[in-house]
């Protein structure tokens, strides 16, 4: 014979509960989430970020950028072809620095602003902008 449904009613109803109340801590947890990372702004260490995550970052951009020009004209001097190529594989690496490095930098800025944290609001690591 089958078993009545009465006879589970209390523990799924536990279950429902425990459930609800599950869902009520952790929504409260979640909403406390949105403020972490706030206190950090106007802070010393928010301020080194924004000083130093741009400088490096352009400082990076512009060296690599002036190491290709550098290696394209230098690319004209040897008369071997096996070292010409070579120059031109590090001038075309150079050349692709230049050019990511500034979009891994928004990459990372996007990042930071997807976790939803407050420090998103104080911390720029764009160079220029």
């Amino acid at each position: 014979m089958p078993e009545s449904p009465r006879r589970f009613s209390k523990p799924v109803a536990a279950y429902a509960l425990g459930s609800v109340a599950g869902l009520a801590l952790v929504s409260n947890t979640a909403s406390a989430q949105q403020v972490v990372g706030s206190d950090l702004c106007g802070t010393p260490l928010a301020d080194t970020i924004n000083f130093a995550a741009p400088l490096f970052v352009g400082l990076l951009m512009i060296a690599s950028a002036i190491l290709a020009y550098i290696l394209h004209n230098a690319a004209a001097f040897p008369k071997d072809p096996q070292s010409v190529e070579s120059v031109k594989n590090w001038r075309n690496r150079a050349t692709f620095s230049a050019v990511t490095t500034p979009l891994f930098a928004v990459v990372i800025q996007l990042l930071i602003q997807s976790t939803g944290v407050g420090l998103a609001e104080c911390v720029n690591i764009i160079p220029f902008f």
